[in-house]
């Protein structure tokens, strides 16, 4: 009998678990953005309105990203997305390069105008040491109270320069976590004293994503979604790992190294990789690269200048030596640090060889490679 018993309450279980699986998985979120062409919602219910210079790009996480070259984006009807005390903001980020002055992933202003003062707002902390969250709470009698929520030192942020990163921040009513790259980084509670105060308190400020008080955002965006539901660990993680997995190659190196490894099968380099005398960005021996990955090289000099082109997966790129134009899949783009020989060798800048080929980078702090997935 009591085995019985256990058997039915076992498949009960599952059968909950399933459910509470398939509910998560149709949860759509309240706004999506994919930047292919517009700054529309792909839901079509919201629309971001651009101030400032910024333009899309052909190298997002998934087809193109929106750059924000110093400007920055604004969510014109924000009203309606009622995030009370349930939400989750997930998006792609790759930062150019970190300034001050505290930009804003996503938030809206304080009624005085403050960039990063309003009732919601996340963000890196001025020293790009942590990823912080500020909610201000209101109760029923409209009392006011605010909180800061502050993933210290989470990770070496430094190395989020320059490769695509997915940050997600989520609050389930006084619980509030956050995530880089699938990984839970912070999980704290409300303290006990907020009691009553447990929905986010509103104002008439749209959101905004990318700004701040003195110099906005230099970063690339992609595939950005609200949700007004805070979504579990297991579906985040999901979210990361789908978009890694989707990439059928793996090449890892080291900076000074002249072995290569793709999909763990080793190729040696005729020159070392090396770090640009004045950057520090990696540059990598392009003749190489293609050799190994079975990429097609051209070289024309007869512009006097000296061009470099690659056709590679669909993709096609050229380089100019010692010159920071560059084109990506007929796009025209800017590149730093230029292209150059060292040694009769063409180096180009790693970042640049990996954009115009349609992959993304990952750092490994714990030991020093670079995985790129293409």
């Amino acid at each position: 009998m009591n085995k019985y018993i256990l058997s039915i309450l076992i498949i009960l279980s599952l059968i909950l678990c399933g459910c509470t699986n398939t509910e998560e998985s149709n949860v759509s979120p309240v706004a999506q953005f994919s930047f292919e062409t517009s700054l529309d919602d792909t839901n079509n219910k919201h629309s971001l309105i651009p101030y400032g210079e910024m333009s899309f790009n052909v190298s997002g996480i998934s087809g193109n990203s929106i750059s924000l070259d110093g400007g920055y984006l604004m969510l014109g009807n924000s009203a309606d997305l009622k995030l009370k005390n349930k939400f989750t903001y997930s998006v792609w980020i790759n930062i150019n390069d970190f300034i001050s002055y505290n930009p804003i992933l996503f938030g809206n202003e304080s009624s005085s105008g403050d960039i990063a003062g309003g009732p919601l707002s996340i963000y890196f902390n001025e020293n790009y040491t942590a990823l912080q969250c500020d909610l201000t709470f209101v109760t029923n009698d409209n009392k006011y109270k605010s909180h800061s929520f502050i993933a210290q030192s989470v990770t070496a942020l430094e190395n989020l320069k320059q490769q695509w990163t997915h940050i997600v921040v989520s609050l389930n009513n006084d619980v509030l976590k956050m995530y880089i790259d699938g990984k839970k980084v912070y999980d704290q509670s409300l303290p006990e004293d907020f009691g009553s105060y447990k929905e986010i308190a509103t104002n008439s400020k749209p959101y905004t994503f990318g700004r701040s008080l003195y110099r906005n955002f230099d970063a690339s965006l992609d595939e950005m979604k609200i949700y007004d539901v805070a979504l579990s660990e297991d579906k985040i993680k999901s979210i990361y790992n789908t978009k890694i997995s989707s990439y059928t190659n793996l090449l890892t190196l080291k900076k000074e190294n002249t072995e290569i490894r793709i999909n763990k099968e080793a190729h040696n380099l005729p020159a070392p990789i090396v770090a640009d005398s004045i950057s520090g960005d990696l540059l990598i021996p392009l003749k190489a690269f293609c050799d190994a990955m079975g990429a097609s090289l051209n070289w024309d000099g007869s512009d006097g200048i000296g061009r470099l082109d690659i056709s590679f997966n669909n993709h096609n790129a050229s380089f100019w030596i010692l010159n920071s134009n560059a084109s990506f899949d007929g796009k025209h783009t800017k590149i730093e640090p230029y292209p150059q020989t060292i040694n009769d060798i063409a180096y180009v800048p790693l970042v640049a060889f990996v954009e115009s080929i349609g992959g993304i980078i990952k750092y490994n702090s714990q030991d020093g490679s670079y995985n790129i997935y293409y």
